[in-house]
């Protein structure tokens, strides 16, 4: 019998491919989001979620709450990132991350051993504090590095004893067939720098040429293609670029 899942912010449901990698069986996922092409993809790829819409109207959500075994969210993070406003909280994207924490306290009243993650951006310590407070857990830090060839540092918050998560040792040139001839040894894609080589080093190097939409897959851990559900470039890199990276995920479902 497999488990129960509520995913908030859900995207294009990395959750539910990364449930899949990690050989959890799922019964029931539930799933709220609001934008339009992420909705498409992750309808394209599994229709059997269960779209609940607006997280903001979750206590109109006709669900068995005490049933849910495991609460996702990757909330907004616009208000928390350094290449933003830094708004923090005053941002009303990332207030979101109250109505994580009040969902998490309603399942709590019915489930109190429900298991939760929680994902965002690097950000203040007296930010990420706010958080830890809201969710009862301190964050753990995991870069994306570790699973793929992008320096993409994020914040972890999540009830289960956590683990070292071993260095794949993935870079750009496993990624990008012609980075050699490109000559660049890092590329940024929605702030996040490219890793090179064997030795990991960093720059500020540019390639001279855009990175394919299947590249920027594959340094999401994405399926090839995944979003190619028939929307413009534009909006499969907004989609790509929002999304978790599948296998950091995968390797924090992992340790429970």
């Amino acid at each position: 019998m497999g488990i129960k899942v509520l995913s908030l912010f859900d995207g294009i449901s990395c959750g539910m491919l990364a449930l899949q990698r990690a050989g959890i069986e799922v019964d029931t996922y539930y799933a709220s989001e609001i934008d339009e092409y992420a909705l498409k993809i992750s309808q394209h790829h599994f229709p059997e979620i269960i779209q609940l819409g607006n997280v903001e109207e979750w206590q109109n959500w006709n669900i068995p709450w005490g049933e849910i075994d495991l609460l996702l969210g990757g909330s907004p993070c616009q208000g928390f990132s350094k290449v933003g406003l830094e708004l923090n909280f005053n941002d009303p994207r990332s207030k979101l991350v109250f109505e994580f924490a009040d969902i998490l306290d309603h399942i709590k009243q019915y489930n109190p051993h429900v298991l939760f993650l929680l994902e965002n951006v690097k950000m203040r310590e007296e930010w990420a504090d706010i958080i830890s407070q809201l969710v009862g857990e301190t964050y753990e830090v995991y870069n994306s590095a570790l699973v793929s060839a992008q320096n993409r540092v994020r914040y972890y918050w999540f009830n289960w004893e956590s683990a070292t998560v071993q260095d794949r040792k993935i870079c750009l040139k496993d990624i990008i067939p012609d980075a050699a001839r490109n000559k660049a040894r890092t590329v940024r894609v929605k702030g996040d720098w490219m890793k090179w080589g064997d030795k990991h080093e960093w720059d500020r190097a540019n390639p001279d040429r855009k990175y394919t939409m299947e590249e920027l897959e594959m340094l999401q851990t994405l399926p090839i293609k995944y979003t190619d559900v028939g929307g413009g470039h534009g909006r499969r890199r907004k989609a790509i670029g929002n999304c978790w990276t599948v296998d950091m995920i995968v390797e924090i479902l992992k340790m429970i």
